[in-house]
Order: structure tokens, then sequence, then C-alpha cells
């Protein structure tokens, strides 16, 4: 999984990943933000799966769920949670690659150290 820090045009901290990882991006970029608070929260919560002191942890953002747990972490975008039983005109075709992404929680771990650093170089 590649990704890169940056700044969008309207100069916010962006995260940018990989194919198969762009879900990722949008979390760290919508969701925590610039909110060292947050991101501190999350690396706790991880701290205590990695010790078994839980086993899992789920997080509701506004446009993104995260899922933690020993084994990794899952990003699900909300706008998913169409109903499946609705049929669909035909022809339609749903795409979320960029809604949906795995990784271990040990890679989760490191990106979310690596955001808050870079969030720690930008000027105040």
């Amino acid at each position: 999984m590649d990704y890169q820090f940056e700044r969008n045009e309207i100069d916010e901290p962006l995260a940018t990943f990989s194919a198969g990882h762009e879900a990722i991006g949008h979390f760290l970029s919508a969701e925590l933000k610039t909110d060292l608070e947050k991101c501190q929260g999350l690396l706790d919560i991880i701290a205590k799966l990695e010790k078994k002191q839980l086993f899992t942890h789920q997080y509701m953002g506004r446009n993104f769920q995260l899922r933690l747990s020993d084994s990794g972490a899952e990003i699900k975008g909300l706008a998913l949670a169409y109903d499946v039983d609705d049929p669909l005109p035909e022809g339609t075709e749903l795409y979320d690659q960029e809604q949906e992404a795995e990784c271990g929680l040990y890679d989760f771990k490191m990106l979310l150290l690596d955001w808050v650093a870079y969030l720690e170089e930008l000027p105040k």
C-alpha cells in the first residue's frame, strides 16, 4: 500500500493512497482531518487491541466507518449503506472501489503515526 500526504487546492491536508486503498486516504482526510486528539484516541485503541485488552472497536464518522480488530482495520464508506434488496435500473453498476479498504492493524498503526507526524510538521 503506497500513500503520500500533501495539501489540496484549499490548503487542507490530503492523504492519497494507491488503488484498492483509496478509502483509507478518504478516511484520514475527511474524518480525522487535523484532529490530533482523534488520531491519538485511535492509537490508544490500537494499543489496547495489541495487548488483547480489546477485541474489536468501531468508529463511526460522518462519511466512513472504521472497524478495528487485533488482525486489521476495515474502512467502509457510509454511502454504501444502500439497500441491496431494492432493484437497480437495468445496466446500473455500483462502483465502490474507493469506498472500502482493509489493511493489517500494524500497517494501519504505522500510517496513522505517519499522518500524525505529517500534521505536526504543518505550519500553525
